[in-house]
């Protein structure tokens, strides 16, 4: 699904390798504000991490993303779904499964469905590509947006080491 969505002012587009900059600037605005990270070292970081893993996963089509534009084409939101290996389920024996991250609107474009819009939009393409399950962490803010959506939380818990 490469065609190009629009509504409300807004139309939704497939990120290219062109979009990775915006791409990597959006995922940044995440960390600084759900996280309040202000350590420019770590971001740095994890900027420059994220510019070879977006590479080398949209160049493999593992990774698919969205953007949100205005009509004067400034990129305003985004979205992006992981492909990966998967063992099987008893309900799921596609031996694969989408992971939805980084979706970010900027603050000024908030409250109007963008974020939703490319959830949709996600979701859509995991159908069309016959994906049974699609997951994602959630932030406290964004739980009911994704609740209604239809995702349940889950078990899984994680160790940092």
């Amino acid at each position: 699904m490469s065609q190009t969505k629009t509504f409300d002012g807004y139309k939704i587009r497939e990120a290219t390798l062109e979009d990775i900059p915006t791409l990597i600037h959006m995922r940044r605005a995440i960390f600084i504000e759900t996280m309040a990270i202000k350590n420019e070292g770590l971001l740095d970081n994890m900027d420059e991490a994220y510019l070879e893993y977006l590479r080398e996963t949209m160049q493999s089509e593992i990774l698919k993303g969205w953007l949100v534009e205005t009509k004067d084409g400034s990129v305003v939101a985004g979205g992006c779904v992981l492909i990966h290996h998967w063992p099987p389920l008893p309900y799921d024996f596609t031996l694969r499964q989408a992971h939805i991250h980084s979706v970010y609107t900027k603050p000024e474009h908030r409250r109007r469905g963008l974020a939703k819009a490319i959830l949709l939009t996600i979701i859509e393409w995991c159908r069309e590509n016959r994906f049974r399950i699609v997951a994602l962490h959630a932030e406290p803010e964004s739980k009911r947006l994704f609740e209604s959506l239809g995702f349940k939380p889950t078990t899984e818990m994680r160790l940092y080491l």
